[in-house]
């Protein structure tokens, strides 16, 4: 016959592994440990899938030094999958997005050399653009081509070349964004959908009290 351990001492032992294991204070009646063993095997795949992917992101974005991001998370990849670990600062961007199934690219984009994103997101899923930096950009065509579900964007750093959002959207705020950040000067051409000028026109007048059309065209940009 089996002997049976029910000292006490041994189910405080086991109570204490599964609080460590849990990181919780809870006590635990002793009918209830076999649940809470079953809770500890769940947090401990847990644990080793976010191992698993921090092994991914390092080994994909090379401990965040990776700076050729062309094509990088274009057509197959989907939010369940895309979790950026590192921010981004690439110096090759072209395709970076194109046709992707990702919604919200979550983390900085930075194109920090002077280089293209031509087709960056284009024909992409992507509604939220958080933080994009593209002051060292030289062309953007066709970077937001038939964005149909962009409604968010947030640029930092200033814009030197034309964008096209003819396709997408844009809340008032994202437009506001993007006119604030626009490099003076550039000779360049700025494109919204009609119904989005029209929004951003009844919401407000331009910084200097005229339209935001007429703020654009004097920055030297065209609408």
């Amino acid at each position: 016959m089996a002997i049976v351990l029910t000292d006490d001492k041994h189910y405080k032992a086991i109570a204490d592994v599964i609080r460590d294991k849990l990181d919780s204070g809870d006590t635990f009646l002793p009918e209830f440990l076999a649940d809470n063993v079953e809770n500890v095997y769940e947090a401990g795949v847990v644990d080793g899938k976010q191992a698993g992917d921090d092994r991914f992101w390092d080994a994909f974005q090379k401990n965040g030094e990776r700076v050729d991001y062309a094509y990088a998370f274009s057509y197959g990849w989907t939010d369940d999958v895309y979790n950026p670990k590192y921010p981004i600062e690439a110096n090759s961007a072209g395709y970076m997005y194109a046709l992707t199934g990702i919604t919200d690219t979550k983390i900085p984009l930075v194109i920090k050399a002077e280089t293209h994103i031509i087709g960056f997101m284009r024909h992409s899923s992507i509604t939220t653009v958080n933080s994009l930096d593209i002051s060292n950009v030289t062309d953007a065509t066709n970077a937001f081509q038939g964005m149909d579900k962009l409604a968010n964007i947030t640029f930092t750093g200033t814009i030197p070349v034309s964008l096209n959002f003819q396709w997408s959207p844009l809340s008032v705020d994202s437009m506001k964004n993007i006119i604030s950040c626009l490099k003076e000067g550039a000779g360049a051409t700025l494109t919204f959908k009609d119904d989005c000028w029209a929004a951003l026109e009844a919401d407000s007048s331009a910084p200097n009290g005229g339209t935001w059309a007429n703020y654009v065209s004097n920055l030297g940009w065209t609408v």
